[in-house]
């Protein structure tokens, strides 16, 4: 059996150091993935919140604009009123 000379100690280093960098990597890719996709939940989870309450601020406007309208020809009419006494 022949002696292992340094030439293949060190390619066999770089070759496991390659192994590891790679694996390295990929554990970091799979965590900035998911926090990426963590992030993304939480902001739809946020524009979905955003949304509903957008829709019942409308909703509440409308019903203000309406209400507002019927006061103002019920006002139209007392003034009618008080102008023909």
């Amino acid at each position: 059996m022949e002696g292992i000379d340094l030439q293949t100690i060190i390619q066999g280093g770089a070759v496991g150091l390659a192994v590891l960098l790679i694996i390295l990597l990929s554990i970091v890719l799979k965590w900035i993935f998911k926090v990426i996709g963590n992030h993304i939940n939480h902001s739809t989870d946020a524009m979905n919140n955003n949304t509903e309450a957008l829709t019942s601020l409308k909703g509440s406007i409308e019903y203000n604009n309406e209400t507002n309208e019927k006061i103002g020809k019920v006002v139209e009419r007392i003034e009618r009123r008080l102008d023909k006494s």
